[in-house]
């Protein structure tokens, strides 16, 4: 692969050229959905005007402005796979906020109903641990493999926490991420290199003025087994972080032999191997460290595990476990969780370790999934006729409940071709926006598709629809 092959640092190059499209044509249709994005949402931009009196782009979290909309639409109410704004319109929802609320919005439930009464009869947080943090632990155990676990706020705190562990039991300083990984918010994850030639650097350095951000990270492209071992053989790298196939610019698929090849580097050069199952948790129950058979050193995961409520956990093996433990026992007087920064006051609290242990009985389960990817069948085998009968060089990728839609015909095995199927400069700016005017809502910075088990086959049948119309609008035909 040519170093021309994978630049990043040149926005025009993610454009996809696609035979029988005129991208001109396809941004005026992107205008006209915002205008009529504007006739929809009177209500929403008045309240803009309100909310930009104390908040930033009218909005409480810089994650409301990646929809990139003229502004945001504003939530009155969500129930099951149906979100109302507030001028009225009803939404079905297939982007889910990004996997978080894969098991619906509050649905008619035993985990909704046990979080409630947590919360009226139990309290939030009493510092100490209950039995469903013991539930939680057998739990995550039987469902990934590794039988260790601590429960954290947020994916993006367990990632923080997991560096910090494997720094303590290697003595090494430094990470190893893929380029266009994404791993949360902590600042060693938020690196990458624009071009195989250049230095690493943070995503967005103007936020990190004059930190240096090789000094802690190094940074591979995904399926360069050669470039890992030329990172690892320097053996000053603690933890090597990666998804099992990486999810945050489309979907980037592993080589035969990939997992394999990480597990047996990290081995030989004392780097401990995390798995992110994040997003690729939506396979099914145990994610795909269960369904590949990985076996990592440290395991983290989010979002949708505590069935939306604001959880991480991580997973540790036995000898990560008891090497951490006997560092923890040593009697230091300093070590205490503050002082280590592992973890706050509020974490793993009382209804978060309800909402998680009821969220792993009920939810990660496979009468569940069975439900979620039989929606997604519909969807998957609906999209790709649409394709063959418009003769389009698009496809889809599915990883259980989730498909990812890419607007280039092969699949992706490096993160520059994965980024460009996204389709961004029009192609996917029209796909979401389309169907935002029409009562879908997809996931706004990729193409991923997410069902839930209360998702019909009716409302699939119109996530069809509308892309059928998309490509016959796309062609002007």
């Amino acid at each position: 692969m040519s170093s021309h092959d994978r630049v990043y640092d040149d926005f025009s190059s993610l454009i996809p050229s696609v035979e029988g499209i005129d991208i001109g044509r396809v941004l005026r249709m992107v205008a006209a959905e915002f205008e009529l994005y504007k006739e929809r949402t009177p209500k929403s931009f008045a309240m803009l005007q309100r909310a930009q009196k104390h908040m930033i782009n009218g909005v409480p979290t810089t994650w409301h402005s990646d929809w990139r909309l003229p502004y945001s639409f504003y939530v009155a109410r969500a129930k099951g796979v149906a979100l109302w704004d507030i001028d009225g319109n009803e939404y079905l929802d297939f982007n889910l906020a990004d996997t978080p609320a894969i098991f619906g919005h509050s649905p008619d439930d035993a985990v909704t109903r046990g979080i409630a009464e947590q919360l009226l009869d139990n309290g939030v947080t009493t510092m100490a641990p209950t039995e469903d943090a013991v539930v939680v632990s057998e739990l995550l155990s039987e469902l990934y493999g590794l039988p260790y676990w601590y429960v954290t706020l947020s994916a993006s705190d367990s990632g923080r926490n997991a560096i910090n562990i494997a720094r303590s039991l290697t003595g090494r300083s430094k990470i190893l991420i893929f380029n266009m990984a994404y791993h949360g918010t902590g600042d060693e994850t938020l690196c990458w290199r624009p071009n195989p030639d250049s230095e690493v650097v943070h995503r967005w350095s103007h936020l990190r003025p004059g930190l240096d951000a090789g000094a802690n990270t190094s940074v591979a492209e995904f399926n360069d087994l050669e470039e890992v071992e030329a990172i690892l053989r320097r053996e000053d790298v603690a933890v090597l972080m990666t998804e099992p196939h990486l999810t945050d610019g489309g979907f980037t698929f592993p080589v035969d032999g990939w997992h394999d090849g990480l597990c047996e580097l990290c081995d030989r050069y004392g780097t401990l191997l995390l798995i992110d199952e994040t997003h690729t948790q939506t396979v099914g129950p145990g994610g795909l460290t269960r369904e590949w058979g990985l076996e990592p050193d440290l395991f983290m995961s989010g979002k949708s595990i505590a069935a939306g409520m604001p959880v991480g956990v991580i997973g540790m093996s036995e000898s990560v476990a008891k090497r951490y433990e006997s560092l923890l026992n040593e009697g230091d007087p300093s070590a205490m969780g503050g002082c280590m920064g592992q973890g706050t006051t509020n974490t793993a609290n009382a209804i978060c370790l309800r909402a998680l242990r009821l969220s792993l009985e009920h939810n990660f389960t496979e009468e569940t999934f069975a439900k979620m990817n039989a929606s997604m069948d519909i969807i998957e085998q609906g999209m790709n006729e649409v394709i063959a009968k418009h003769g389009a060089p698009f496809r889809t990728d599915r990883m259980g409940a989730r498909t990812n839609i890419s607007f280039l015909p092969e699949r992706a095995y490096d993160a520059k071709c994965a980024l460009r199927g996204i389709g961004f400069g029009g192609l996917h700016e029209y796909w979401t926006y389309y169907c935002l005017n029409r009562g879908v809502l997809l996931i706004p910075f990729f193409n991923m598709i997410i069902t839930s088990p209360h998702h019909t086959a009716e409302h699939c049948v119109r996530v069809v629809q509308l892309w059928d119309e998309v490509i016959a609008n796309l062609y002007d035909r």
